[in-house]
C-alpha cells in the first residue's frame, strides 16, 4: 500500500515594526495521511533571536533586521520515503508591497505578492502559499537531516510574522508475482524452460532493487542490470531456470533485496530432478563355437529402469575382434528409450579365425552416473586350416620343348575339420609352361599332410614365371599360391647395330671400315652358315673375308667388316644378310647405308673495286666471300696477292690455312688498299683449295690513288652590305666525298678577324662515298664595317686534307644615309604654304633597295616623294618637304623613309616652323591679330596698334614656349 506522510513545520520570524503583539504559539512539525491527523512527530520551535518588533505574542526579527537569516529544521521522513512536495504557508504584519521569493536548500520553490491590508496590529491567518511539487523527489532535499528555509525580499518588501511548512512524500513498496514458481520434473545436467517472476513497485516513491539472489541449482537466466530502479507502477522480469544437480524434489526460492520499509521479498521454488539409467540383457552375450564361414546372430535388449527417457547416442563394437561382431539393421541414433522401456538389438557372430573369439559393444547414452556401458561378446572359430609349403618352387633350366625334372608341394591341414583340396589352377605370364600330374579332389584329415606334383616345359627361352592356386574348403584362405620359376634356353642370335651409315663419303675414296657385332645371347651354340650382301647399291660395298661356318658359344661375339667406296654424288643403300641356326630368328637383316660427296667452290664477288683513296691512307676493309655449295668440306689451302700493282692491296686479317669452309658455310677474306700513288691500281688474289674442279680462283683487285678526299663549293662566300644587327639570308656550300670509302666529318671551325659575324650548321657525323651535304652560313655582324673570315672543314681521320671557305661581308650602321636630318621653315603665315626644302637619299649598300614610303607625322608638313623608287647601290633620290601652317604658333614635325619590307621606319627627319597670323579685314587676325605688314595711320592708331602689338606678343611668346617646348619633346637629343 502507497503510504503518504505529510510533515508540518512552523518557523517564526521576528519582524521589525512600530506596533507590538502577544507571543505565538511554538512552530509545528505533523504526519498526515490524506486530511486526517495521525500523531505529532515533533513540537519543537524554530524562531529567531534578536527580536525588535513584537507580533502575535512574540518578539521576532524582521527580514533585513540584525539577527534574521536562514532557518534550519530536522527532516522527521521515514527511511525509505520520498518527499515529493513542499509548500510553505505565511503570515504576515505591516505588509509592504514588495515581493518574497521562497527557496529551500537553494531550490526556488517560488514567489508571492503580499496583500495591502494587513497591519502590525493584528498577523494575517496563513493564507499565503507557495507550493513546490516533483514527483521524483524534491532535488538537494536532506532527509534524516537538517534543511534550510531562506525568504528573500524585495527591495521595500514586509515583515513576515510566521511560515509554516508542509512536506509530503510516499514510500517504495516491492511486489513479486507470482509468489511461487514450480518447475516439474527435470534432467539432471540439463536445464528447465525459463519462467517470469514479475517485480513491480506499488509504492509511491522509487523502488531500488539492489539484489536478487537464487538458491542453489536455480539460476537468473535474464532480468535487468542491478541495482535498478522502478517508479511507482513500473514492473521488470526476471527469468529464473532450473537446473537439477541430484535426483529428487529440490526446493528454493529467489531473495529480493530493496529500500522497500518492509525489508527482502521472498519468491519460492520446487523442482524435481530426474535421470535415466541403463542395463543390457545377457551381459555378456555368449556364441559358442562356430564353425568358420557361417554368421549365427543373437539379440541383445537395451533397458531403462530410470525415471527419465534414456537416449542412446553410440554404439560401437571394440576389442582386439571388434571385426568378427557387427550389428544387424541398428536403429538410428540417437535411439530413445523411455523410462521402464526396452531397446533390442540383433548382434552378429562372423569368427575370423580359429578359436576364442571376444570384444565389446560400447553403448554410450545420457544414463545417470553410468553414461558409457560396456556389454562382453564372446564365441569361438572351429574348420579346417590349409598351409602349404614352399611358397615358391625354381625348376632351374631347361631347353625349350623338354620338361624339367618335378618338383612337389606339401599340403597340411591344421584346422579341426577335414580339409578338402579341389583343384590347382595355373596363371602368369608363362602359365602354360607348368601343369600338375596330382588328381583331384584331395582329402587331408586334421593333422594330416598330402603332397602334389607340379612340372615345367618352357615353350620360350628366358626367364619363365607362374603361380599354381591350390583351392580348398578353408573358410578363412579358400586357396593358397605357389610362385613357380624356371629357364628356357636356345641359341639366340643378337645382331648391333642393325644400321650401319657410313655417313659423308668423299668420291673415288674409300671408307674406313664399319663393324657390326654378331652376340649369341642364348645358352645353347649359335651357328652362323652365312653372310650376304645385297640390293641395288651392293657393289660399293664390301665385306671382310669372314670364315664360315662359324659357331659361338652362349655370350660369343663375332665381327662383320663392311666398307663403302662410292662413285658418285648421290646416297648409297644395300643390305647384309646373316643366316644362323636361331629357331626363332633364323635369319638378320643389318642395313647398309652411306652419301658420296664432294666439295664446290664459289667466289663472290669476283672484282673488289676499293674506289678512290687517299695516298698513303689505308682505305676501309672490302671483303669477297669463298662459299661451299657441295657436299663435302673444302680446303683453301693458299691465298697469294700479285699483279701490276700488288704491293698496294693487303689481307687486313689472313686466315690460317688450310682454312676449312663446311657445306653451305662460307670464309671470308678482308682486303684493304694504301696507294702509293696518284693514279689507278691493279692486283689480283689467287685462291687454292681441293675443289676437284676448281682447284684455283682468281679475285680481282682495283682501286685509285688520289690527293684529295672531299671537295668544298663554292671556295667563297660574299654577303654583300648589311646593317649591323641584321641576320643575312643563309647561304650554302656543298661537301662532297670525293673517295670510295664514307669519312666522318667535324662541324665546320671559323677562324679569322671577324669570325664572330658568322654561324655555320652543323655536318658532322659519317659522310657515305660519292654523297654530298649541305652547310648554312649566316653573316650576322654586330658592328659597322668590312668583315673577313674563313670557315673550314675537316675529318676526323688527320690524314684527310681540309677543305676552307673565304667568307666577306661589310657592316653598315644604316642601310640609307640623309644630307640633312633638320629642316626649319621658319615663319610662314596661317594657310600659306612655304617653299619646299629638299632631302637626299642615299643607298651606301651593294644592293638595291626598294622604297617602300616616305611619311610626315603631321598634316602641316607635306612631302613630295614621288621620283623615290627603287634605289641600285650607291645611288641617291631626294624628296621635298613643305610647310603649311593651320594654327598659329610653333609647330614640328618627323618624316620617317621606310624600306619594303622592313618592321620599322629605317631613318627620319625633324622638321619646324611657326604659323603667324594672317591678314584679317581692319588689318589684324581678330581677337589677337599681329599680322607682320599692319601700319598705323594715325598717332591713335600707331598707340592702338603698338598696344595689340605687345597683346600679341606677350600671348605669343606664350603660345610659342608652349609650342617649343612640344617641339623639343618631338626632337631627338
Amino acid at each position: 500500500m502507497s503510504k503518504w506522510l505529510w510533515f508540518g513545520l512552523s518557523l517564526v520570524f521576528g519582524l521589525t515594526l512600530l506596533s507590538a503583539c502577544s507571543t505565538s504559539a511554538p512552530p509545528s512539525v505533523r504526519e498526515k495521511t490524506g486530511a486526517t491527523t495521525e500523531a505529532f512527530l515533533s513540537s519543537t520551535a524554530v524562531t529567531w533571536s534578536g527580536g525588535a518588533c513584537t507580533v502575535c505574542g512574540g518578539t521576532y526579527a524582521c527580514m533585513g533586521a540584525a539577527g534574521w537569516g536562514d532557518k534550519g529544521f530536522q527532516d522527521p521522513s521515514p527511511a525509505g520515503s520520498v518527499v515529493t512536495s513542499v509548500t510553505v504557508s505565511v503570515s504576515e504584519v505591516g505588509c509592504g508591497a514588495g515581493t518574497v521569493t521562497v527557496a529551500l536548500n537553494g531550490v526556488t520553490l517560488g514567489t508571492y505578492q503580499p496583500t495591502a491590508n494587513c497591519n502590525c496590529s493584528s498577523c494575517d491567518t496563513p493564507a499565503h502559499v507557495v507550493t513546490y511539487t516533483n514527483g521524483s523527489g524534491v532535488p538537494g532535499y536532506v532527509y534524516q537531516g537538517v534543511n534550510t528555509l531562506h525568504l528573500q525580499a524585495a527591495a521595500g518588501g514586509s515583515c513576515v510574522a510566521r511560515a509554516d511548512i508542509s512536506v509530503g512524500g510516499a514510500d517504495a513498496q516491492l511486489t513479486p508475482s507470482p509468489s511461487s514458481l514450480a518447475f516439474g520434473n527435470v534432467s539432471v545436467g540439463a536445464t528447465s524452460a525459463a519462467q517470469l517472476i514479475t517485480v513491480t513497485n506499488t509504492g509511491g516513491s522509487s523502488l531500488i532493487i539492489n539484489a536478487a539472489t537464487p538458491s542453489a541449482q536455480y539460476a537468473i537466466a535474464a532480468g535487468p542490470g542491478l541495482p535498478t530502479t522502478l517508479g511507482p507502477n513500473q514492473q521488470t522480469q526476471f527469468s529464473i531456470v532450473f537446473s537439477p544437480t541430484i535426483t529428487g524434489p529440490v526446493s528454493g526460492s529467489v531473495v529480493f533485496q530493496s529500500n522497500d520499509a518492509g525489508g527482502a521479498r521472498t519468491v519460492t521454488l520446487s523442482g524435481t530432478g530426474v535421470a535415466p539409467a541403463i542395463a543390457a540383457s545377457p551381459n555378456p552375450l555368449a556364441f559358442g563355437t562356430v564353425t568358420l564361414g557361417t554368421t549365427p546372430t543373437s539379440v541383445l535388449t537395451i533397458s531403462n529402469p530410470g525415471q527419465a527417457p534414456l537416449t542412446v547416442s553410440a554404439l560401437t563394437v571394440q576389442g582386439a575382434n571388434g571385426s568378427d561382431f557387427a550389428l544387424v539393421s541398428p536403429p538410428s541414433l540417437p535411439a530413445i528409450v523411455g523410462p521402464g522401456s526396452t531397446l533390442p538389438l540383433t548382434v552378429r557372430f562372423t569368427p575370423g579365425d580359429h578359436g576364442a573369439r571376444s570384444a565389446q559393444l560400447v553403448i554410450a547414452s545420457n544414463a545417470y552416473q553410468t553414461p558409457t556401458l560396456s556389454v562382453s561378446l564372446t564365441g569361438s572359430g572351429s574348420g579346417p586350416r590349409i598351409v602349404v609349403t614352399p611358397a615358391s618352387i625354381d625348376f632351374g633350366s631347361a631347353n625349350v620343348g623338354s620338361p624339367a625334372a618335378p618338383k612337389s608341394v606339401s599340403i597340411q591341414n591344421t584346422g579341426e575339420t577335414a580339409l578338402t583340396v579341389s583343384a590347382i589352377a595355373f596363371s602368369g605370364a608363362n602359365a602354360a609352361d607348368f601343369r600338375t600330374s596330382t588328381s583331384f579332389p584331395l582329402t587331408v584329415p586334421p593333422g594330416a599332410t598330402a603332397q602334389a606334383v607340379l612340372t615345367f616345359t618352357p615353350s620360350a627361352v628366358g626367364s619363365r614365371t607362374g603361380r599354381a592356386t591350390i583351392q580348398s574348403n578353408d573358410a578363412l584362405a579358400p586357396t593358397a599360391q605357389v610362385d613357380l620359376t624356371g629357364i628356357g634356353t636356345s641359341p639366340v642370335i643378337s645382331v648391333a647395330p642393325l644400321t650401319l651409315d657410313f655417313g659423308d663419303v668423299r668420291t673415288a675414296t674409300t671408307s674406313p671400315a664399319t663393324t657390326a657385332t654378331i652376340t649369341n645371347t642364348g645358352n645353347g651354340p649359335l651357328t652362323i652358315s652365312a653372310a650376304t650382301l645385297g640390293g641395288a647399291d651392293a657393289a660399293k660395298f664390301a665385306l671382310a673375308a669372314l670364315a664360315l661356318p662359324l659357331t659361338l658359344p652362349a655370350s660369343g661375339t663375332a665381327l662383320l667388316s663392311v666398307t663403302f667406296a662410292p662413285t658418285t654424288v648421290t646416297g648409297h643403300a644395300a643390305t647384309l644378310t646373316v643366316l644362323s641356326n636361331d629357331p626363332l630368328n633364323p635369319s638378320v637383316v643389318v642395313q647398309l647405308k652411306g652419301n658420296g660427296v664432294s666439295p664446290n667452290f664459289g667466289l663472290a664477288p669476283t672484282t673488289l673495286d676499293f674506289g678512290a683513296q687517299l695516298v698513303g691512307r689505308a682505305s676501309s676493309v672490302h671483303t669477297a666471300d669463298v662459299t661451299n655449295t657441295g657436299s663435302a668440306t673444302l680446303k683453301v689451302t693458299a691465298l697469294t696477292i700479285g699483279g701490276t700493282n700488288a704491293s698496294a692491296f693487303a689481307q687486313f686479317t689472313a686466315p690460317p690455312l688450310p682454312a676449312t669452309v663446311a657445306p653451305g658455310s662460307k670464309l671470308t677474306l678482308a682486303l684493304t688498299f694504301t696507294p702509293a700513288a696518284v693514279g689507278p691500281a691493279d692486283g689480283t688474289l689467287r685462291i687454292a683449295s681441293d675443289d676437284p674442279n676448281n682447284a684455283a680462283a682468281v679475285l680481282k683487285l682495283t682501286g685509285l690513288g688520289v690527293s684529295a678526299l672531299f671537295g668544298v663549293s663554292p671556295t667563297q662566300l660574299d654577303f654583300g652590305t648589311l646593317r649591323a644587327g641584321a641576320k643575312s639570308p643563309a647561304q650554302t656550300v656543298t661537301i662532297t666525298n670525293l673517295g670510295g670509302d664514307a669519312i666522318t666529318l667535324v662541324d665546320g671551325a671559323l677562324s679569322g678577324a671577324s669570325a664572330a659575324d658568322y654561324k655555320v650548321t652543323t655536318v658532322a657525323g659519317k659522310l657515305l662515298a660519292g654523297k654530298s651535304i649541305a652547310a648554312s652560313v649566316v653573316f650576322a655582324p654586330s658592328a659597322g664595317g668590312p668583315s673577313s673570315a674563313n670557315v673550314t672543314f675537316a675529318a676526323t681521320d688527320p690524314k684527310v686534307p681540309a677543305g676552307a671557305v673565304a667568307l666577306k661581308g661589310h657592316a653598315v650602321s644604316s642601310v640609307l644615309t640623309l644630307d640633312l636630318t633638320d629642316l626649319d621653315f621658319g615663319h610662314v603665315l596661317v594657310g600659306a604654304q612655304s617653299a619646299p626644302k629638299s632631302v637626299k637619299i642615299t643607298n651606301p649598300t651593294s644592293d638595291s633597295l626598294e622604297i617602300a614610303a616616305v611619311t610626315s607625322d603631321s598634316v602641316e608638313f607635306a612631302v613630295d616623294s614621288q621620283a623615290v623608287a627603287v634605289l641600285a647601290p650607291g645611288a641617291s633620290a631626294s624628296f621635298s618637304v613643305s610647310y603649311r601652317p593651320t594654327t598659329e604658333g610653333d609647330a614640328s614635325g618627323k618624316i620617317q623613309v621606310s624600306l619594303k619590307g622592313a618592321a620599322a621606319p629605317e631613318v627620319a627627319v625633324f622638321a619646324k616652323g611657326s604659323g603667324d597670323p594672317a591678314a584679317g579685314p581692319s588689318g589684324g587676325s581678330g581677337g589677337c591679330g599681329c599680322e607682320v605688314g599692319v601700319r598705323a595711320a594715325t598717332p591713335l592708331s600707331s598707340f592702338v596698334a603698338l598696344a595689340l602689338a605687345l597683346t600679341c606678343g606677350a600671348f605669343g611668346a606664350r603660345r610659342w614656349r608652349r609650342r617649343s617646348r612640344s617641339h623639343a619633346a618631338d626632337s631627338p637629343r
